[in-house]
């Protein structure tokens, strides 16, 4: 899903995703459909924009979710700097790591192509364009309450529940997208109520008062949206010291996690992965992932590996390879 701008062929008349990297978004979400077996990064079907569009998606989608080969579904906030081709190699980085794992009940994956310029000197453009999108988020995620509503009302179901899970990770500058997200279904009133299984904050680019309750567009409520919140973060995280030190006032919730403990809300786990930052798979490993350490939630096995237990159900207190260092809320990842 999308809120590129949609450009249209003034001949043929057919419509295509503006893929460049000229930041224009708008208030309006499309769905398409990607081939990931196909190579590149156009390999996708736009959905005709009609009044029942969101409706045939979801409708589609839960098709796809009850049957023999059906599964959860995992949705994907990409963060800053990251353009079209970059968003794409994201999914394909997590069918990978997802889909194709042994043992994952992830089966379907949706990403929200929020229209980054792709430009590591355009940090404050990206951040306006990721809070608009926050608002069309807000938009589609009224769009799903209002098919929840419509076909699984509470007396009875329209059509049969598909039993399986719906859950959400954001990256980097992606929270900033679920923060606004979380801010217009406030304001708007929407019921949220477990819609989602569980939610994964990743090197997290927001201050770190962010689940404080007086905090400006407080994630206070966001377990009330899920079962479980995992916070991951990184001490070791370069582009988040670089966003703390020179674009705002607070540090970043990716870097050591929330400001106070003491305040967290239920089931809001924090996992700290400092110790294990090195240890970068071969197939992303290149300069900028070994420097960085921004990129950990797809590029360290050990990281990957504990979000693939979080994502199929496991306790906190069960998952290998943990260390406690505050005792029902923070985790180590050890070496």
């Amino acid at each position: 899903m999308t809120n590129r701008q949609i450009i249209v062929d003034p001949v043929t008349k057919t419509e295509s995703i503006n893929t460049s990297r000229d930041g224009n978004f708008t208030d309006h979400i499309r769905f398409a459909s990607f081939d990931s077996a196909q190579p590149g990064s156009d390999a996708y079907t736009l959905l005709p924009d009609t009044p029942s569009a969101a409706n045939d998606f979801f409708l589609k989608l839960h098709a796809d979710m009850t049957g023999d080969d059906g599964g959860d579904v995992l949705i994907f906030f990409h963060g800053f700097e990251c353009d079209w081709p970059c968003g794409i190699s994201n999914l394909r980085d997590m069918e990978r790591q997802h889909i194709n794992a042994a043992g994952s009940k992830i089966k379907h994956i949706i990403g929200f192509s929020w229209p980054s310029e792709g430009d590591l000197l355009k940090y404050h453009q990206d951040e306006l364009i990721a809070q608009a999108s926050g608002n069309t988020a807000g938009h589609c995620f009224k769009l799903l309450i209002e098919f929840f509503s419509t076909h699984f009302p509470p007396s009875q179901n329209v059509i049969e529940p598909c039993n399986r899970k719906i859950h959400l990770i954001c990256h980097s500058m992606g929270n900033q997208v679920l923060q606004n997200m979380i801010a217009s279904i406030n304001f708007q009133s929407i019921p949220y109520l477990g819609v989602f299984e569980e939610i994964i904050l990743v090197a997290a680019d927001i201050d770190n008062d962010a689940f404080e309750k007086d905090a400006d567009k407080t994630l206070y409520s966001l377990n009330n949206m899920c079962r479980r919140v995992h916070i991951y973060c990184n001490r070791a995280d370069s582009a988040l010291l670089i966003s703390d030190s020179t674009k705002h006032h607070f540090k970043r919730l990716g870097m050591d996690g929330p400001a106070n403990l003491n305040v967290l809300p239920s089931h809001i786990y924090v996992i700290d992965t400092t110790d294990v930052k090195d240890e970068v798979d071969d197939f992303f490993k290149d300069l900028k992932d070994e420097i960085i350490h921004h990129w950990y939630y797809k590029t360290v096995p050990k990281v990957v590996a504990d979000i693939q237990s979080v994502l199929n159900g496991q306790n906190d207190e069960d998952i290998h390879n943990r260390q406690i260092t505050w005792p029902g809320v923070k985790y180590r990842i050890k070496q």
